[in-house]
Protein backbone atom coordinates (compact mmCIF):
# COMPACT_ATOMS: atom_id res chain seq x y z
CA UNK A 1 0.00 0.00 0.00
CA UNK A 2 2.63 2.42 0.73
CA UNK A 3 5.24 1.61 -1.94
CA UNK A 4 1.06 2.38 -4.32
CA UNK A 5 1.41 5.71 -2.23
CA UNK A 6 5.09 6.47 -2.88
CA UNK A 7 4.32 5.94 -7.07
CA UNK A 8 1.14 8.17 -7.20
CA UNK A 9 2.88 11.04 -8.21
CA UNK A 10 4.97 9.65 -11.21
CA UNK A 11 1.69 7.89 -12.52
CA UNK A 12 0.05 11.15 -12.75
CA UNK A 13 3.25 13.13 -13.99
CA UNK A 14 2.93 10.34 -17.02
CA UNK A 15 -0.61 9.97 -17.61
CA UNK A 16 -0.34 13.90 -18.14
CA UNK A 17 2.53 13.91 -20.26
CA UNK A 18 1.06 11.34 -22.37
CA UNK A 19 -2.41 13.60 -22.61
CA UNK A 20 -1.25 16.73 -23.95
CA UNK A 21 -4.96 17.67 -24.86
CA UNK A 22 -6.89 19.66 -27.20
CA UNK A 23 -10.06 20.99 -25.36
CA UNK A 24 -13.31 21.54 -27.82
CA UNK A 25 -15.63 22.75 -26.35
CA UNK A 26 -19.34 24.85 -26.34
CA UNK A 27 -22.90 25.27 -25.88
CA UNK A 28 -25.89 23.39 -28.43
CA UNK A 29 -29.33 25.27 -28.66
CA UNK A 30 -32.78 24.43 -29.78
CA UNK A 31 -33.02 27.04 -32.86
CA UNK A 32 -36.86 27.00 -32.62
CA UNK A 33 -37.36 27.51 -29.01
CA UNK A 34 -34.11 28.90 -28.04
CA UNK A 35 -33.65 26.89 -24.99
CA UNK A 36 -30.54 24.45 -24.06
CA UNK A 37 -30.39 21.01 -26.91
CA UNK A 38 -30.06 18.82 -24.05
CA UNK A 39 -29.18 15.06 -24.31
CA UNK A 40 -27.08 15.48 -28.03
CA UNK A 41 -24.39 13.45 -29.37
CA UNK A 42 -21.17 14.73 -30.24
CA UNK A 43 -18.81 12.76 -31.57
CA UNK A 44 -15.08 13.69 -33.49
CA UNK A 45 -15.48 12.26 -36.90
CA UNK A 46 -13.37 9.11 -37.24
CA UNK A 47 -12.96 8.21 -33.66
CA UNK A 48 -14.98 6.67 -31.01
CA UNK A 49 -14.40 9.80 -28.63
CA UNK A 50 -17.92 11.35 -27.75
CA UNK A 51 -19.79 13.68 -25.22
CA UNK A 52 -23.49 14.30 -24.39
CA UNK A 53 -24.68 18.15 -23.90
CA UNK A 54 -25.96 18.21 -20.45
CA UNK A 55 -28.78 20.17 -18.89
CA UNK A 56 -27.25 23.56 -20.32
CA UNK A 57 -26.67 22.31 -23.10
CA UNK A 58 -22.32 22.37 -22.77
CA UNK A 59 -20.41 19.82 -24.15
CA UNK A 60 -16.56 19.49 -23.56
CA UNK A 61 -14.50 16.97 -25.43
CA UNK A 62 -10.43 16.35 -25.16
CA UNK A 63 -8.66 14.56 -27.99
CA UNK A 64 -4.58 14.10 -27.76
CA UNK A 65 -2.56 14.05 -31.09
CA UNK A 66 -5.34 16.16 -32.83
CA UNK A 67 -5.44 15.98 -37.04
CA UNK A 68 -5.50 19.23 -38.95
CA UNK A 69 -8.84 18.96 -40.03
CA UNK A 70 -11.17 18.05 -37.19
CA UNK A 71 -15.52 17.79 -38.23
CA UNK A 72 -18.08 16.74 -35.28
CA UNK A 73 -20.97 14.44 -36.00
CA UNK A 74 -24.01 15.76 -34.08
CA UNK A 75 -27.00 12.94 -33.19
CA UNK A 76 -30.17 12.70 -31.36
CA UNK A 77 -33.57 11.77 -31.39
CA UNK A 78 -34.86 15.21 -31.12
CA UNK A 79 -32.85 17.27 -33.91
CA UNK A 80 -32.15 16.50 -37.29
CA UNK A 81 -28.50 14.70 -37.87
CA UNK A 82 -25.50 17.17 -38.78
CA UNK A 83 -21.92 17.64 -39.22
CA UNK A 84 -19.92 20.99 -38.02
CA UNK A 85 -17.24 20.84 -40.56
CA UNK A 86 -13.71 22.19 -40.03
CA UNK A 87 -13.56 23.48 -36.33
CA UNK A 88 -10.14 23.30 -35.72
CA UNK A 89 -9.76 26.37 -37.83
CA UNK A 90 -10.74 28.35 -34.88
CA UNK A 91 -8.23 26.70 -32.68
CA UNK A 92 -6.62 29.11 -30.28
CA UNK A 93 -4.06 28.43 -27.78
CA UNK A 94 -5.28 24.04 -27.02
CA UNK A 95 -8.77 24.63 -27.27
CA UNK A 96 -11.37 25.44 -29.48
CA UNK A 97 -15.51 26.77 -28.76
CA UNK A 98 -17.97 25.76 -30.94
CA UNK A 99 -21.34 27.10 -30.42
CA UNK A 100 -24.07 26.00 -32.71
CA UNK A 101 -27.94 25.36 -32.44
CA UNK A 102 -29.83 22.50 -33.90
CA UNK A 103 -33.60 22.15 -36.01
CA UNK A 104 -36.25 20.02 -33.80
CA UNK A 105 -37.19 16.78 -36.08
CA UNK A 106 -40.49 15.99 -35.22
CA UNK A 107 -42.63 11.92 -35.66
CA UNK A 108 -45.73 10.94 -35.03
CA UNK A 109 -46.13 7.63 -32.91
CA UNK A 110 -48.88 5.52 -32.43
CA UNK A 111 -50.87 6.29 -29.36
CA UNK A 112 -49.63 5.15 -25.78
CA UNK A 113 -51.34 2.91 -23.14
CA UNK A 114 -50.14 4.18 -20.11
CA UNK A 115 -50.51 2.34 -16.93
CA UNK A 116 -49.60 2.59 -13.17
CA UNK A 117 -46.28 1.36 -13.76
CA UNK A 118 -45.18 0.54 -17.30
CA UNK A 119 -43.75 -2.63 -18.45
CA UNK A 120 -39.83 -1.97 -19.25
CA UNK A 121 -38.31 -1.38 -22.35
CA UNK A 122 -35.98 -4.34 -23.90
CA UNK A 123 -33.39 -2.43 -25.21
CA UNK A 124 -31.40 -5.67 -26.36
CA UNK A 125 -32.45 -9.33 -26.71
CA UNK A 126 -31.20 -12.89 -28.56
CA UNK A 127 -33.05 -16.27 -28.32
CA UNK A 128 -29.45 -17.20 -28.34
CA UNK A 129 -26.77 -14.77 -26.54
CA UNK A 130 -27.13 -13.52 -22.87
CA UNK A 131 -26.86 -10.52 -22.14
CA UNK A 132 -23.34 -10.45 -20.38
CA UNK A 133 -22.42 -6.73 -19.26
CA UNK A 134 -22.40 -3.62 -21.34
CA UNK A 135 -21.25 -0.16 -21.10
CA UNK A 136 -23.00 3.50 -22.22
CA UNK A 137 -20.90 5.47 -24.53
CA UNK A 138 -22.80 8.69 -24.93
CA UNK A 139 -25.84 7.44 -26.98
CA UNK A 140 -24.02 4.18 -28.08
CA UNK A 141 -23.56 0.96 -26.41
CA UNK A 142 -20.75 -1.55 -26.58
CA UNK A 143 -22.33 -5.65 -25.62
CA UNK A 144 -20.85 -8.25 -24.19
CA UNK A 145 -22.91 -10.94 -24.80
CA UNK A 146 -22.06 -15.18 -24.25
CA UNK A 147 -24.15 -18.14 -25.20
CA UNK A 148 -23.05 -19.65 -21.44
CA UNK A 149 -21.17 -19.89 -18.44
CA UNK A 150 -18.19 -21.74 -18.42
CA UNK A 151 -19.17 -24.32 -15.77
CA UNK A 152 -15.55 -26.15 -15.45
CA UNK A 153 -12.80 -23.59 -13.51
CA UNK A 154 -10.16 -24.16 -11.77
CA UNK A 155 -10.43 -24.04 -7.59
CA UNK A 156 -8.76 -20.46 -7.97
CA UNK A 157 -11.23 -19.20 -9.91
CA UNK A 158 -14.29 -20.56 -7.87
CA UNK A 159 -15.15 -17.05 -7.04
CA UNK A 160 -15.44 -16.16 -10.42
CA UNK A 161 -18.15 -15.94 -13.11
CA UNK A 162 -16.73 -17.23 -16.10
CA UNK A 163 -18.37 -17.16 -19.89
CA UNK A 164 -17.44 -18.52 -22.90
CA UNK A 165 -18.38 -17.74 -26.75
CA UNK A 166 -18.61 -14.34 -26.31
CA UNK A 167 -19.26 -11.62 -28.58
CA UNK A 168 -18.99 -7.68 -28.30
CA UNK A 169 -21.56 -5.96 -30.29
CA UNK A 170 -20.87 -2.14 -30.94
CA UNK A 171 -24.65 -0.59 -31.27
CA UNK A 172 -25.83 3.00 -32.49
CA UNK A 173 -28.30 5.32 -30.23
CA UNK A 174 -31.34 3.19 -32.31
CA UNK A 175 -29.50 -0.10 -30.75
CA UNK A 176 -29.16 -0.83 -34.21
CA UNK A 177 -26.08 -3.12 -34.73
CA UNK A 178 -22.66 -1.52 -35.94
CA UNK A 179 -20.61 -4.45 -35.96
CA UNK A 180 -19.62 -7.38 -33.84
CA UNK A 181 -16.84 -9.29 -32.83
CA UNK A 182 -16.92 -12.87 -32.25
CA UNK A 183 -14.17 -13.88 -28.86
CA UNK A 184 -12.07 -16.98 -28.99
CA UNK A 185 -11.28 -16.76 -25.00
CA UNK A 186 -13.45 -17.09 -22.11
CA UNK A 187 -14.69 -13.29 -20.62
CA UNK A 188 -15.79 -11.95 -17.36
CA UNK A 189 -17.00 -8.24 -17.70
CA UNK A 190 -16.57 -4.98 -18.97
CA UNK A 191 -14.97 -1.80 -17.65
CA UNK A 192 -15.86 2.04 -18.55
CA UNK A 193 -13.22 4.33 -17.30
CA UNK A 194 -13.49 8.48 -16.64
CA UNK A 195 -12.71 9.22 -19.94
CA UNK A 196 -15.32 6.25 -21.72
CA UNK A 197 -13.26 4.35 -22.50
CA UNK A 198 -14.53 0.44 -22.49
CA UNK A 199 -11.99 -2.21 -21.33
CA UNK A 200 -12.92 -5.91 -21.71
CA UNK A 201 -11.79 -8.35 -18.52
CA UNK A 202 -10.92 -11.99 -20.45
CA UNK A 203 -10.10 -15.04 -18.15
CA UNK A 204 -6.22 -14.33 -19.17
CA UNK A 205 -5.93 -10.39 -19.43
CA UNK A 206 -7.41 -7.11 -19.65
CA UNK A 207 -8.36 -5.67 -23.25
CA UNK A 208 -8.93 -1.99 -24.10
CA UNK A 209 -12.07 -2.43 -26.70
CA UNK A 210 -12.21 0.28 -29.57
CA UNK A 211 -14.94 0.87 -32.12
CA UNK A 212 -14.35 2.34 -35.39
CA UNK A 213 -15.29 2.37 -38.91
CA UNK A 214 -13.73 -0.94 -39.64
CA UNK A 215 -15.53 -2.81 -36.37
CA UNK A 216 -13.88 -3.52 -33.12
CA UNK A 217 -10.75 -4.02 -32.43
CA UNK A 218 -9.00 -5.34 -29.14
CA UNK A 219 -5.62 -4.13 -27.79
CA UNK A 220 -4.22 -5.57 -25.25
CA UNK A 221 -3.27 -4.22 -21.91
CA UNK A 222 -0.86 -5.29 -18.93
CA UNK A 223 -2.31 -5.69 -15.90
CA UNK A 224 0.03 -3.53 -13.94
CA UNK A 225 -0.63 -0.78 -16.25
CA UNK A 226 -3.69 -0.51 -15.89
CA UNK A 227 -3.55 -0.52 -12.39
CA UNK A 228 -1.29 2.14 -12.25
CA UNK A 229 -2.30 4.58 -15.13
CA UNK A 230 -6.71 3.56 -15.60
CA UNK A 231 -8.08 2.15 -12.54
CA UNK A 232 -6.82 5.18 -10.47
CA UNK A 233 -8.36 7.85 -12.03
CA UNK A 234 -12.11 8.49 -10.74
CA UNK A 235 -13.52 11.66 -11.72
CA UNK A 236 -12.26 15.35 -12.56
CA UNK A 237 -12.87 19.04 -11.41
CA UNK A 238 -12.26 21.78 -14.10
CA UNK A 239 -8.47 21.01 -14.98
CA UNK A 240 -7.77 18.89 -11.96
CA UNK A 241 -7.78 15.08 -12.41
CA UNK A 242 -9.23 13.18 -8.96
CA UNK A 243 -7.01 9.99 -8.38
CA UNK A 244 -7.86 7.54 -6.06
CA UNK A 245 -5.48 4.72 -4.08
CA UNK A 246 -8.35 2.69 -3.39
CA UNK A 247 -7.40 -1.03 -2.72
CA UNK A 248 -9.89 -3.19 -1.81
CA UNK A 249 -7.57 -5.64 0.61
CA UNK A 250 -6.65 -2.57 2.37
CA UNK A 251 -8.28 -0.14 5.09
CA UNK A 252 -7.31 2.86 4.01
CA UNK A 253 -6.72 4.82 1.15
CA UNK A 254 -6.87 8.61 0.26
CA UNK A 255 -8.31 10.72 -2.93
CA UNK A 256 -5.71 13.47 -4.24
CA UNK A 257 -6.29 15.54 -7.13
CA UNK A 258 -3.62 16.70 -9.84
CA UNK A 259 -3.86 19.81 -11.67
CA UNK A 260 -3.15 19.73 -14.99
CA UNK A 261 -2.19 23.77 -15.47
CA UNK A 262 0.66 23.68 -12.85
CA UNK A 263 1.38 20.09 -12.58
CA UNK A 264 0.64 20.16 -8.68
CA UNK A 265 -0.60 17.24 -6.28
CA UNK A 266 -2.42 17.57 -3.51
CA UNK A 267 -4.41 15.60 -0.73
CA UNK A 268 -7.93 15.97 -0.87
CA UNK A 269 -8.98 13.39 1.51
CA UNK A 270 -6.80 10.47 4.04
CA UNK A 271 -10.28 7.76 4.68
CA UNK A 272 -9.04 5.09 7.43
CA UNK A 273 -11.98 2.44 8.69
CA UNK A 274 -10.52 2.78 12.34
CA UNK A 275 -11.93 -0.22 13.86
CA UNK A 276 -10.97 -2.28 10.79
CA UNK A 277 -7.66 -1.19 10.69
CA UNK A 278 -7.17 -2.20 14.98
CA UNK A 279 -8.19 -6.07 13.59
CA UNK A 280 -5.98 -5.73 10.58
CA UNK A 281 -2.95 -4.50 12.53
CA UNK A 282 -3.41 -7.16 15.36
CA UNK A 283 -2.74 -10.32 13.64
CA UNK A 284 0.86 -9.73 14.09
CA UNK A 285 0.62 -10.66 17.70
CA UNK A 286 -0.99 -13.76 17.14
CA UNK A 287 1.83 -15.34 14.21
CA UNK A 288 4.06 -17.45 15.42
CA UNK A 289 7.30 -16.28 16.50
CA UNK A 290 9.03 -17.25 13.44
CA UNK A 291 6.83 -15.67 11.11
CA UNK A 292 6.67 -12.36 13.07
CA UNK A 293 11.12 -12.35 12.70
CA UNK A 294 9.83 -13.03 8.66
CA UNK A 295 7.55 -9.68 9.04
CA UNK A 296 10.01 -7.39 10.98
CA UNK A 297 12.89 -8.21 8.41
CA UNK A 298 10.10 -7.76 5.21
CA UNK A 299 9.91 -4.24 7.29
CA UNK A 300 13.54 -3.69 7.61
CA UNK A 301 14.27 -4.19 3.87
CA UNK A 302 11.28 -2.63 2.05
CA UNK A 303 10.05 -0.34 4.89
CA UNK A 304 6.42 -1.37 5.19
CA UNK A 305 4.84 -2.11 8.57
CA UNK A 306 5.93 -5.40 10.13
CA UNK A 307 1.96 -5.39 11.38
CA UNK A 308 0.57 -4.63 7.97
CA UNK A 309 3.07 -7.51 6.75
CA UNK A 310 1.50 -9.58 9.20
CA UNK A 311 -2.03 -8.79 8.56
CA UNK A 312 -1.53 -10.06 4.91
CA UNK A 313 0.48 -13.18 5.32
CA UNK A 314 -1.83 -14.24 7.74
CA UNK A 315 -4.43 -13.64 5.17
CA UNK A 316 -7.01 -11.66 7.19
CA UNK A 317 -8.30 -9.49 3.90
CA UNK A 318 -9.73 -12.99 2.79
CA UNK A 319 -11.36 -13.97 5.94
CA UNK A 320 -15.15 -13.52 6.75
CA UNK A 321 -13.90 -10.24 9.75
CA UNK A 322 -12.57 -7.90 6.76
CA UNK A 323 -15.12 -5.44 5.26
CA UNK A 324 -13.65 -3.18 2.45
CA UNK A 325 -14.07 0.07 2.80
CA UNK A 326 -17.21 1.56 1.06
CA UNK A 327 -16.15 5.46 0.49
CA UNK A 328 -17.02 6.53 -2.84
CA UNK A 329 -16.34 9.64 -4.61
CA UNK A 330 -18.64 11.79 -6.82
CA UNK A 331 -18.96 15.21 -8.68
CA UNK A 332 -22.01 16.76 -8.94
CA UNK A 333 -22.03 20.58 -10.42
CA UNK A 334 -19.19 21.65 -9.51
CA UNK A 335 -19.13 19.83 -5.82
CA UNK A 336 -17.09 16.64 -4.84
CA UNK A 337 -18.85 14.45 -2.64
CA UNK A 338 -17.72 11.99 -0.44
CA UNK A 339 -19.88 9.29 0.71
CA UNK A 340 -18.23 8.24 4.20
CA UNK A 341 -20.56 5.01 4.61
CA UNK A 342 -17.86 3.94 7.52
CA UNK A 343 -18.80 7.08 9.65
CA UNK A 344 -22.11 7.45 8.37
CA UNK A 345 -21.10 10.99 7.14
CA UNK A 346 -21.11 13.01 3.68
CA UNK A 347 -18.73 15.26 3.26
CA UNK A 348 -19.11 17.96 0.41
CA UNK A 349 -15.81 19.53 -1.30
CA UNK A 350 -15.58 22.47 -3.31
CA UNK A 351 -13.91 23.06 -6.39
CA UNK A 352 -10.52 23.58 -4.75
CA UNK A 353 -10.97 20.76 -3.02
CA UNK A 354 -11.31 22.30 0.56
CA UNK A 355 -14.01 20.79 2.83
CA UNK A 356 -17.21 22.63 2.82
CA UNK A 357 -19.67 20.99 4.72
CA UNK A 358 -20.54 17.86 5.99
CA UNK A 359 -23.84 15.90 7.10
CA UNK A 360 -25.27 12.72 8.58
CA UNK A 361 -26.54 10.13 6.07
CA UNK A 362 -28.35 6.95 7.14
CA UNK A 363 -29.78 5.43 4.16
CA UNK A 364 -27.24 2.72 4.26
CA UNK A 365 -28.88 1.09 7.52
CA UNK A 366 -32.12 0.84 6.59
CA UNK A 367 -33.59 -2.11 8.76
CA UNK A 368 -36.42 -3.37 6.67
CA UNK A 369 -34.20 -2.85 3.29
CA UNK A 370 -30.91 -4.46 2.68
CA UNK A 371 -29.00 -1.95 1.02
CA UNK A 372 -26.57 -2.66 -1.83
CA UNK A 373 -23.40 -0.77 -1.50
CA UNK A 374 -23.85 0.99 -4.61
CA UNK A 375 -24.19 4.50 -5.56
CA UNK A 376 -25.51 5.68 -9.11
CA UNK A 377 -24.81 8.70 -10.81
CA UNK A 378 -26.64 10.43 -13.47
CA UNK A 379 -24.32 12.51 -15.15
CA UNK A 380 -26.86 14.46 -17.40
CA UNK A 381 -28.83 15.52 -15.00
CA UNK A 382 -26.22 14.89 -11.48
CA UNK A 383 -28.93 13.62 -10.02
CA UNK A 384 -27.34 10.10 -7.50
CA UNK A 385 -28.84 7.22 -6.23
CA UNK A 386 -28.67 4.21 -4.12
CA UNK A 387 -30.34 0.34 -4.13
CA UNK A 388 -32.10 -1.01 -1.81
CA UNK A 389 -33.59 -4.78 -1.78
CA UNK A 390 -36.53 -6.05 0.29
CA UNK A 391 -38.36 -9.70 -0.76
CA UNK A 392 -36.28 -9.40 -3.76
CA UNK A 393 -38.03 -6.14 -5.30
CA UNK A 394 -35.48 -3.75 -6.14
CA UNK A 395 -35.38 -0.05 -5.09
CA UNK A 396 -33.74 2.96 -6.53
CA UNK A 397 -33.54 6.20 -3.72
CA UNK A 398 -32.53 9.68 -4.69
CA UNK A 399 -30.21 11.25 -2.89
CA UNK A 400 -30.44 14.75 -2.11
CA UNK A 401 -26.67 16.26 -3.10
CA UNK A 402 -26.83 18.33 0.05
CA UNK A 403 -27.64 16.34 2.96
CA UNK A 404 -27.49 12.79 1.55
CA UNK A 405 -30.77 11.92 2.58
CA UNK A 406 -33.31 9.66 0.63
CA UNK A 407 -35.83 12.51 -1.23
CA UNK A 408 -37.60 9.74 -3.23
CA UNK A 409 -37.82 6.00 -4.37
CA UNK A 410 -38.40 4.18 -7.80
CA UNK A 411 -39.30 0.61 -7.60
CA UNK A 412 -38.19 -1.49 -10.28
CA UNK A 413 -40.27 -3.29 -12.71
CA UNK A 414 -38.74 -6.95 -12.09
CA UNK A 415 -37.28 -8.35 -9.33
CA UNK A 416 -33.45 -9.93 -8.86
CA UNK A 417 -32.19 -7.68 -11.54
CA UNK A 418 -28.39 -7.05 -12.16
CA UNK A 419 -25.65 -4.61 -14.02
CA UNK A 420 -27.58 -1.03 -13.16
CA UNK A 421 -26.70 1.54 -14.76
CA UNK A 422 -28.24 5.05 -14.86
CA UNK A 423 -27.94 7.69 -17.55
CA UNK A 424 -30.40 10.45 -18.38
CA UNK A 425 -33.09 9.81 -16.01
CA UNK A 426 -33.52 5.99 -17.63
CA UNK A 427 -32.13 2.93 -15.33
CA UNK A 428 -30.58 0.18 -17.24
CA UNK A 429 -30.65 -3.54 -16.17
CA UNK A 430 -29.74 -6.88 -16.86
CA UNK A 431 -32.45 -9.50 -16.02
CA UNK A 432 -33.60 -13.01 -16.75
CA UNK A 433 -36.81 -14.56 -15.83
CA UNK A 434 -36.67 -16.89 -12.81
CA UNK A 435 -36.72 -20.79 -13.91
CA UNK A 436 -37.63 -19.36 -17.69
CA UNK A 437 -35.81 -21.04 -20.85
CA UNK A 438 -35.48 -16.81 -21.65
CA UNK A 439 -31.92 -15.53 -22.01
CA UNK A 440 -30.39 -12.77 -19.97
CA UNK A 441 -31.88 -9.40 -21.74
CA UNK A 442 -31.56 -5.71 -21.56
CA UNK A 443 -34.06 -3.65 -20.26
CA UNK A 444 -34.71 0.37 -19.40
CA UNK A 445 -36.84 1.80 -17.55
CA UNK A 446 -37.72 5.65 -17.21
CA UNK A 447 -36.91 6.71 -13.85
CA UNK A 448 -40.23 8.24 -11.95
CA UNK A 449 -40.73 9.34 -8.58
Amino acid sequence: MLRRLAIFPLFIFCAISASAQLRISGVVSDEQYGGPAVNVNIRISGTALSTNTDVEGFFRLEISDAPERIDLVVTSLAYADTVISNVSKGRRQGSIEVNFSLIPELYEYDPVVVSAHPKPDTVWSSPQWHVVDFALIGNEMILLTSESELRWKRQEESKETLYQRCVLIHTDSLMREIARLPLEFECKSLYTDYFSDVFLFARKGIYAVIPDSTGIRLDEVEQSLFDEYVRPVVDSLDNKLILSSFDPSFPAFEYASFDRKDSTYSRIRYLIDEQMMEMFRSEFKYLHPRDKLAAFRYEVKHGIDKEIVAAYMSGFQNSPYYEPLNVPLLVSRDTLLIFDHSHDKLIRFNGFGEAADSSEISYHKLKQHKWSGKLFSDELSGDIYTLHERAGKNYLLRLNRKNGSAEGTFELYFKYVTNIAVRNGVVYYIYRPFESAQKKFLYSERIRM
